[in-house]
Protein backbone atom coordinates (compact mmCIF):
# COMPACT_ATOMS: atom_id res chain seq x y z
CA UNK A 1 0.00 0.00 0.00
CA UNK A 2 3.05 2.37 0.69
CA UNK A 3 4.23 2.21 -2.53
CA UNK A 4 1.00 2.33 -4.29
CA UNK A 5 0.66 5.54 -2.48
CA UNK A 6 4.25 6.73 -3.42
CA UNK A 7 3.67 6.01 -6.67
CA UNK A 8 0.15 7.52 -7.23
CA UNK A 9 2.03 11.09 -5.36
CA UNK A 10 4.44 10.80 -8.31
CA UNK A 11 1.86 10.64 -11.09
CA UNK A 12 0.07 13.18 -9.53
CA UNK A 13 3.20 15.48 -9.57
CA UNK A 14 4.22 14.75 -12.58
CA UNK A 15 2.24 17.39 -14.73
CA UNK A 16 2.75 19.83 -11.88
CA UNK A 17 6.51 19.16 -12.33
CA UNK A 18 6.93 19.38 -16.23
CA UNK A 19 4.58 22.68 -15.74
CA UNK A 20 7.87 23.68 -13.73
CA UNK A 21 10.50 22.29 -16.12
CA UNK A 22 8.72 24.21 -19.03
CA UNK A 23 8.34 27.24 -17.25
CA UNK A 24 12.28 27.24 -16.39
CA UNK A 25 13.10 26.10 -19.80
CA UNK A 26 11.39 27.75 -22.20
CA UNK A 27 9.12 30.33 -20.76
CA UNK A 28 11.58 32.29 -18.37
CA UNK A 29 13.81 33.05 -21.25
CA UNK A 30 11.48 34.88 -23.17
CA UNK A 31 10.56 36.89 -20.05
CA UNK A 32 12.93 39.53 -21.42
CA UNK A 33 11.57 39.96 -24.36
CA UNK A 34 8.00 40.11 -23.68
CA UNK A 35 8.65 42.83 -20.91
CA UNK A 36 10.51 44.76 -23.66
CA UNK A 37 7.63 44.55 -25.59
CA UNK A 38 5.64 46.28 -22.58
CA UNK A 39 7.80 48.88 -21.50
CA UNK A 40 8.12 49.93 -25.38
CA UNK A 41 4.34 49.84 -25.51
CA UNK A 42 2.50 53.15 -26.30
CA UNK A 43 1.16 54.87 -23.48
CA UNK A 44 -2.02 54.76 -24.61
CA UNK A 45 -2.16 51.26 -24.83
CA UNK A 46 -0.38 50.14 -21.40
CA UNK A 47 -4.01 51.47 -19.69
CA UNK A 48 -7.03 51.34 -21.72
CA UNK A 49 -9.58 53.54 -20.97
CA UNK A 50 -12.69 51.91 -18.81
CA UNK A 51 -15.15 52.67 -22.12
CA UNK A 52 -12.52 50.57 -24.53
CA UNK A 53 -11.94 47.90 -21.65
CA UNK A 54 -15.55 47.27 -21.00
CA UNK A 55 -15.81 46.53 -24.87
CA UNK A 56 -12.46 44.54 -24.75
CA UNK A 57 -14.32 42.43 -22.01
CA UNK A 58 -17.88 42.29 -23.59
CA UNK A 59 -15.98 41.33 -27.07
CA UNK A 60 -14.36 38.04 -25.56
CA UNK A 61 -17.56 36.76 -24.32
CA UNK A 62 -16.67 34.21 -21.56
CA UNK A 63 -13.56 33.88 -22.81
CA UNK A 64 -10.94 36.18 -20.68
CA UNK A 65 -8.70 38.72 -23.23
CA UNK A 66 -6.29 36.86 -21.90
CA UNK A 67 -6.93 33.96 -24.11
CA UNK A 68 -6.15 36.24 -26.86
CA UNK A 69 -3.16 37.64 -25.35
CA UNK A 70 -1.16 34.40 -25.40
CA UNK A 71 -1.99 33.67 -28.85
CA UNK A 72 -0.73 37.46 -29.58
CA UNK A 73 2.66 36.84 -27.49
CA UNK A 74 2.86 33.86 -29.19
CA UNK A 75 3.02 35.48 -32.62
CA UNK A 76 5.28 38.33 -31.82
CA UNK A 77 7.95 35.44 -30.35
CA UNK A 78 7.39 33.51 -33.47
CA UNK A 79 6.31 30.44 -31.49
CA UNK A 80 3.39 30.02 -33.62
CA UNK A 81 4.32 28.07 -36.56
CA UNK A 82 2.67 24.45 -35.79
CA UNK A 83 -0.52 23.60 -35.64
CA UNK A 84 -2.92 20.94 -33.58
CA UNK A 85 -1.96 19.20 -30.49
CA UNK A 86 1.33 21.16 -30.00
CA UNK A 87 -0.04 24.47 -30.46
CA UNK A 88 -2.93 23.39 -28.41
CA UNK A 89 -0.46 22.66 -25.62
CA UNK A 90 1.94 25.39 -26.17
CA UNK A 91 -1.03 28.06 -25.98
CA UNK A 92 -2.73 26.71 -22.75
CA UNK A 93 1.11 26.69 -21.22
CA UNK A 94 1.60 30.12 -22.22
CA UNK A 95 -1.92 31.00 -21.18
CA UNK A 96 -1.63 30.42 -17.74
CA UNK A 97 2.61 31.08 -17.46
CA UNK A 98 1.64 34.78 -18.77
CA UNK A 99 -1.27 34.98 -15.69
CA UNK A 100 1.25 33.73 -13.85
CA UNK A 101 4.43 35.82 -14.31
CA UNK A 102 2.76 39.23 -15.39
CA UNK A 103 0.16 41.75 -13.68
CA UNK A 104 -3.51 42.62 -15.39
CA UNK A 105 -1.88 45.62 -16.11
CA UNK A 106 0.98 44.07 -18.20
CA UNK A 107 -1.82 41.43 -19.54
CA UNK A 108 -3.70 44.50 -20.75
CA UNK A 109 -1.11 46.75 -21.90
CA UNK A 110 0.11 43.31 -24.36
CA UNK A 111 -3.22 43.16 -25.88
CA UNK A 112 -3.46 46.99 -26.29
CA UNK A 113 -0.19 47.26 -28.44
CA UNK A 114 0.00 43.19 -29.86
CA UNK A 115 -3.45 43.29 -31.37
CA UNK A 116 -3.59 43.68 -35.17
CA UNK A 117 -5.82 45.88 -36.87
CA UNK A 118 -5.72 45.64 -40.25
CA UNK A 119 -2.54 47.99 -41.47
CA UNK A 120 -0.31 47.29 -38.26
CA UNK A 121 -0.54 47.02 -34.16
CA UNK A 122 -2.13 48.10 -31.39
CA UNK A 123 -5.64 49.50 -30.37
CA UNK A 124 -4.22 53.14 -30.04
CA UNK A 125 -2.58 53.24 -33.70
CA UNK A 126 -5.93 52.24 -35.02
CA UNK A 127 -8.00 55.25 -33.21
CA UNK A 128 -5.66 57.57 -34.37
CA UNK A 129 -6.06 56.05 -38.04
CA UNK A 130 -9.98 55.95 -37.90
CA UNK A 131 -10.96 58.88 -35.87
CA UNK A 132 -7.29 61.10 -35.67
CA UNK A 133 -7.26 61.26 -32.27
CA UNK A 134 -5.89 59.09 -29.44
CA UNK A 135 -7.57 56.03 -27.33
CA UNK A 136 -7.87 58.08 -24.50
CA UNK A 137 -9.95 60.49 -26.43
CA UNK A 138 -12.60 58.21 -28.02
CA UNK A 139 -16.47 58.55 -26.72
CA UNK A 140 -18.59 55.25 -26.74
CA UNK A 141 -19.16 54.55 -30.19
CA UNK A 142 -15.97 55.26 -31.40
CA UNK A 143 -14.57 52.86 -28.49
CA UNK A 144 -16.90 50.02 -29.57
CA UNK A 145 -15.91 50.49 -33.43
CA UNK A 146 -12.05 50.57 -32.21
CA UNK A 147 -12.72 46.94 -30.42
CA UNK A 148 -14.92 45.86 -33.15
CA UNK A 149 -12.47 46.20 -35.81
CA UNK A 150 -9.66 44.05 -33.76
CA UNK A 151 -11.90 40.70 -33.92
CA UNK A 152 -11.96 40.63 -37.23
CA UNK A 153 -9.65 43.45 -39.36
CA UNK A 154 -10.13 42.70 -42.92
CA UNK A 155 -13.55 41.87 -42.44
CA UNK A 156 -14.94 44.95 -40.67
CA UNK A 157 -12.32 47.65 -42.50
CA UNK A 158 -13.37 46.01 -45.91
CA UNK A 159 -17.50 46.01 -44.71
CA UNK A 160 -18.64 49.26 -43.23
CA UNK A 161 -22.22 48.13 -42.54
CA UNK A 162 -21.02 44.93 -40.89
CA UNK A 163 -18.67 46.94 -38.74
CA UNK A 164 -21.48 49.77 -37.30
CA UNK A 165 -23.62 46.01 -36.92
CA UNK A 166 -20.93 44.70 -34.76
CA UNK A 167 -20.28 48.24 -32.86
CA UNK A 168 -23.66 48.24 -32.49
CA UNK A 169 -23.59 45.19 -30.86
CA UNK A 170 -21.14 45.54 -28.42
CA UNK A 171 -22.87 49.29 -27.44
CA UNK A 172 -26.04 47.15 -26.63
CA UNK A 173 -24.50 44.74 -24.65
CA UNK A 174 -22.67 47.55 -22.41
CA UNK A 175 -26.11 49.23 -22.62
CA UNK A 176 -28.89 46.98 -22.23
Amino acid sequence: MKKFALALSFLLALPLLMFAGYDAMVFQPRMPEIEKLISNANPEDRVLPPAVRQFVDISHGRNSPDVYVARLVLSKLHLDDKGGLEWTVRWALWRYLLELHLSGEDMETLYGTLAYNGQDYGLNNLSVRLFAKPLSALGPAEAATVVAVIQSPSLYLSDRELLVQRRDSLLSKAHP
